[in-house]
């Protein structure tokens, strides 16, 4: 997507929010490619939780979810976001 949009970024500069968990490597390259198009960007990385109530789980599943006090929110080590401006 970042290729494809090359031009505008350098035109235009766009606020963006971008997926940055889908590889490991993505905390690094997505914010070296972005440079190397348009140095002036600032950048902050996001780590947001996952709302489990979106999921079905069973009543074996949620007991665990209890006997180890977790919330409808689970930590990741993932769902991280790159925002750019």
């Amino acid at each position: 997507m970042l290729h494809g949009a090359a031009k505008t970024i350098v035109r235009y500069k766009p606020k963006m929010a971008i997926s940055a968990y889908h590889r490991p490597e993505d905390l690094w390259t997505l914010v070296n490619y972005i440079k190397s198009i348009r140095s002036d960007y600032e950048f902050k990385f996001r780590h947001y939780r996952i709302d489990i109530k979106d999921y079905i789980f069973n009543d074996a599943e949620r007991s665990i979810l209890k006997n180890f006090g977790q919330d409808y929110f689970l930590y990741t080590p993932c769902e991280a976001v790159l925002y750019c401006r």
